[in-house]
């Protein structure tokens, strides 16, 4: 079992703490999990022991099996807990008051996500794992309840071109993501264009 990083607490949960305190352990080992797992497995592809991740999480190998028994549960949590992130902040900005800031902003930290972890997701795909097709409906659903709210706030306020439909924003919006990260472009550049992008599509988005 590799050794526990100091700034982690691996111990179990006293009596006295209770049920709760143990529940907050587990949440915390398995966001750690998950966060060391996207590091790991983007630097040294999928293949990377599972050992490296426990390791890197601060806990032990028995806690990370706890939580995900195979490795392929490990991946389809990674891409699950980004789609439930998306769809947590898209409802969050859903009840912003400026519609238009809203969002923009939704649009954009898609992008920006899907170009961070572009190289996490090309290593899935090339492994024949397809990631999108596997995870939690609930989120999926979410997120794309969201978007429509989003939109539909636009356009009552005039922001964003009535004829619009959420299906037509969700097909630019990937288009975006892909062009950013197409082959053409270098890596250390991705994360600059991906913005110039957005602008550009913000600008063809809004009612005339």
């Amino acid at each position: 079992m590799a050794p526990a990083a100091p700034h982690q607490r691996t111990t179990a949960p006293t009596a006295r703490d209770g049920p709760r305190a143990e529940r907050a352990d587990a949440r915390r080992n398995r966001a750690a999990l998950l966060a060391a797992a996207e590091e790991v497995f983007s630097e040294q592809g999928i293949s990377a022991p599972i050992d490296e991740v426990a390791r890197r999480a601060g806990v032990g190998v028995g806690t990370l099996y706890r939580h995900f028994p195979t490795k392929e549960a490990l991946f389809e949590a990674i891409v699950a807990a980004r789609i439930e992130s998306l769809a947590t902040r898209a409802e969050q900005l859903a009840r912003e008051p400026d519609p238009a800031a809203a969002l923009l902003s939704h649009i954009s930290e898609v992008v920006a996500g899907a170009v961070a972890k572009k190289d996490l997701f090309d290593e899935l795909a090339r492994w024949g794992y397809e990631p999108i097709e596997r995870v939690h409906a609930e989120y999926k659903q979410r997120l794309w309840r969201a978007g429509e709210i989003l939109l539909r706030r636009a356009q009552q306020a005039g922001v964003v071109r009535p004829d619009l439909t959420q299906e037509d924003l969700t097909a630019m919006v990937l288009g975006t993501c892909e062009g950013a990260c197409c082959a053409l472009v270098d890596a250390a550049r991705r994360p600059e264009l991906s913005k110039r992008m957005v602008e550009v599509l913000w600008a063809g988005l809004q009612a005339r």
